[in-house]
């Protein structure tokens, strides 16, 4: 669950910096009525974006404002929503192509799996010590920053950084290594990816990176 929720909030993050409205967003994605054929009834939008208000007010943001416009290319209609201080937060739109976009459909994916979660608000027990939560993504970071609690995190640029404790301990000790034997079984394919990454066309790496930017799991920069 861990996991998931980090997963979940690192795509918010960068849904975030396309000018998207955070919580809106994240309202949106844990209302499972909120498919890409509401967006066909006006109606059936107004129930749901009341929905996704009642879930924005629990989050604590105010109100949310919306407007309607039509979206000829898919036959329905487009949000365009704002939420936040009077109504004055980032205008987000809220539509067939952003619904069915990978980041949306992951969003979507994770809330259905973090629902065995329960419902808030969530009670953090360690000892005598209790805290509570009013989001899963609050009781993660409260739960982090207790695992986080007399620890102490460094990081090295290379092996070669590490005193021979350090790198006995976190590398070489055989009792705890980790030892991957890799093979190259193409080696056609190994250098078109290669130059794909590593060479002068661009268009080709961002077009890879777009492909296959939420299958990372752990990356390295």
């Amino acid at each position: 669950m861990v996991r998931q929720v980090n997963r979940f909030e690192r795509i918010l993050t960068a849904v975030e910096r396309k000018r998207k409205h955070r919580q809106l967003v994240e309202a949106v994605a844990w209302t499972e009525s909120f498919q890409p054929q509401t967006l066909r009834s006006e109606i059936e939008l107004d129930r749901v974006l009341g929905e996704v208000n009642r879930r924005l007010r629990e989050m604590g943001t105010e109100k949310l404002a919306y407007e309607l416009s039509e979206d000829s290319e898919h036959g329905s209609f487009r949000v365009l929503a704002t939420a936040g201080t009077n109504g004055n937060g980032i205008r987000t739109m809220i539509d067939t192509a952003f619904l069915q976009s990978p980041e949306f459909e992951e969003l979507r994916r994770l809330t259905s799996e973090l629902r065995h979660g329960g419902k808030p608000p969530f009670r953090l027990r360690s000892g005598d010590r209790e805290e509570t939560a009013s989001t899963l993504s609050e009781a993660i970071a409260k739960l982090m920053a207790q695992a986080r609690q007399g620890l102490e995190v460094k990081r090295f640029k290379g092996l070669g950084e590490m005193n021979p404790e350090q790198l006995w301990r976190t590398t070489m000790d055989p009792d705890v290594r980790v030892m991957l034997q890799v093979k190259i079984e193409d080696a056609y394919e190994a250098d078109e990816i290669f130059s794909t990454l590593m060479g002068d066309e661009v268009e080709p790496r961002r077009r890879f990176i777009e492909e296959n930017a939420l299958n990372v799991r752990n990356l390295d920069i």
